[in-house]
């Protein structure tokens, strides 16, 4: 894996390579960027003691039942053991300092190894619905390939159909469901379907879905079905589906609208 140095510390002749990767391409932080909307933003390292905000941040999402689980991060130990081998990045806004969003890049833990990706978003409420989200996903991609991961595996509560279009829209391929993804704070269970990208092209490969997989889709997609979720406990929830999928609250406000990815 690649590991990235300060701008304010590395020189062409100093960056550290810890892959077998020499030559891949290198992005130096802290790096400068603009945002659709023309906004100017900085992204850099996450200060260790800037964690404690992004904690808060997911314990709040958790609590809204907003694409973390309940249950997901008893503690900020576990949230910092899960985080410690990963990259994490803020994205802040360049005349306020203000942090809008927040990449964390892990290994993945569906793959044995370190060549696989498993990104994180979390966007500030205030920057919803101004596609904040979709643009620091992408760059999170961008980011995964030039730390030397191969590939990246995404997962998204089943419910969540505009997240689910925005994966596929970035090149993801659906390729598995766990039907107990997660608990939510009023105890109701979801589950998780499971995307995948290949980042060694700059076109996604197809990955084949197995027919036991397209099945349940196809289930999921005429039933309404979310674990047992159905469609009046979605609206007694407040999580009306026809609602995800015109203004794609949660994430999951979606990435299209800028918010959380898990």
């Amino acid at each position: 894996m690649v590991k990235i140095e300060s701008e304010s510390n590395a020189t062409d002749n100093d960056t550290h390579v810890t892959s077998a990767s020499a030559a891949h391409d290198v992005m130096l932080l802290p790096l400068h960027t603009t945002l659709p909307d023309g906004r100017h933003v900085t992204i850099s390292d996450i200060p260790d003691h800037q964690l404690s905000e992004v904690y808060a941040m997911i314990q709040q999402a958790a609590y809204d039942s907003d694409g973390f689980g309940w249950d997901e991060f008893p503690t900020e130990a576990h949230f910092r053991c899960e985080v410690n081998d990963g990259k994490n990045l803020q994205i802040c806004l360049q005349e306020t300092c203000k942090m809008i969003a927040v990449l964390l890049l892990t290994p993945s833990r569906f793959y044995r190894g370190q060549r696989v990706a498993d990104p994180w978003l979390i966007v500030h409420p205030d920057e919803r619905r101004k596609r904040v989200g979709e643009f620091c996903f992408g760059l999170g991609l961008d980011y995964c390939r030039r730390l030397g991961y191969q590939a990246a595996y995404a997962d998204t509560f089943t419910n969540n159909v505009a997240m689910r279009r925005i994966l596929e829209k970035l090149g993801f391929q659906r390729v598995g469901l766990l039907p107990m993804g997660a608990t939510l704070r009023n105890g109701t269970i979801v589950g998780s379907v499971i995307y995948y990208k290949d980042l060694r092209q700059d076109q996604a490969e197809t990955v084949p879905a197995d027919e036991d997989v397209q099945r349940i889709e196809i289930g999921l997609n005429q039933h309404h079905v979310d674990n047992d979720v159905n469609h009046h406990q979605l609206l007694g929830n407040g999580l009306n589906p026809h609602h995800h999928i015109d203004n794609g609250i949660n994430q999951h406000e979606h990435l299209d609208n800028g918010t959380n990815s898990r």
